[in-house]
């Protein structure tokens, strides 16, 4: 008898057990649950970055002459008539400032993308950023913006 009752309470304690642990199809629902919010929870990240997170552009062109030419004619324009010794080196100074500041936003720039030549570029999706570099390195401020892009 003693060995039933053992049985008996065995018995009981692996049906009390399984009462208290999830059985089979609560068990799948969870699984099926968790495995459904995982698909959304990615999808929703896909989009977000897919749609709402503009893509870096990976080309940047930039036409250097161009901006050479723009400092070469503000020069000319703001020393016309006054070639002297001291104007020289004024404008020698002001051209070593505006190169300057053009290769510190180069540098900024080629951090994740890559910087080319407008006349280099063939075809594609490049952003030309030229007016954007000569308002900078003339001193203006509203052009210092971190993305580039149209």
């Amino acid at each position: 008898m003693e060995k039933n009752g053992k049985a008996e309470n065995e018995k009981e304690a692996v049906e009390e057990t399984s009462k208290t642990k999830l059985n089979g199809p609560l068990m799948r629902m969870i699984i099926l649950a968790a495995f459904v919010g995982g698909i959304l929870a990615t999808g929703a990240m896909m989009v977000f970055q897919w749609y709402i997170i503009p893509p870096p552009n990976a080309i940047i062109t930039v036409d250097l002459k161009q901006i050479i030419d723009h400092k070469r004619n503000s020069l000319v324009d703001k020393y016309k008539g006054a070639y002297t010794e001291e104007n020289a080196k004024k404008a020698d100074e002001e051209v070593k400032v505006f190169m300057d500041k053009l290769q510190d936003r180069f540098d900024e720039m080629g951090k994740n993308r890559l910087v080319l030549l407008k006349d280099v570029v063939l075809g594609g999706h490049s952003v030309d950023v030229t007016d954007k570099l000569i308002s900078y390195a003339d001193g203006n401020s509203e052009s210092k913006g971190g993305r580039t892009g149209k």
